[in-house]
């Protein structure tokens, strides 16, 4: 009974631990830009550094990869990249993607290729 009594209360510690971090989950991935300058992704977004340092974000819902040359290309939804290192975005927000065994690309939706002209740039934060 002792055992038992204890083992409740270390896992209730252990979840009030848990639960008491959520400011570190909220932190939304910021990072610095070239100046130095913190930069932070919209809800539901996320964000990149290109090849020269600047960072790119996805649109809310969208994702955001790196192409065979650096570059953040966007699209609607999640992306992957195909065995040829095409990168395919799903055309619903916050669509799945993901590659199957023969390396296409295979989205929720539709596969549209992803695009830099989907991304956005993000405004430092004051």
């Amino acid at each position: 009974m002792f055992a038992r009594r204890t083992l409740i209360q270390t896992i209730s510690l252990s979840l009030l631990v848990l639960c008491g971090v959520p400011t570190q989950a909220n932190d939304r991935t910021c990072t610095p830009n070239r100046e130095g300058t913190m930069v932070c992704p919209a809800p539901d977004a996320s964000c990149k550094a290109d090849r020269t340092g600047e960072i790119i974000c996805s649109t809310a819902g969208g994702g955001i990869e790196l192409n065979r040359y650096g570059d953040p290309v966007c699209g609607p939804g999640y992306c992957a990249k195909d065995l040829r290192g095409d990168i395919f975005c799903s055309n619903q927000l916050r669509g799945a993607a993901s590659v199957d065994r023969y390396g296409n690309a295979v989205c929720a939706g539709e596969c549209v290729a992803a695009t830099p002209q989907r991304c956005v740039k993000p405004r430092p934060q004051q």
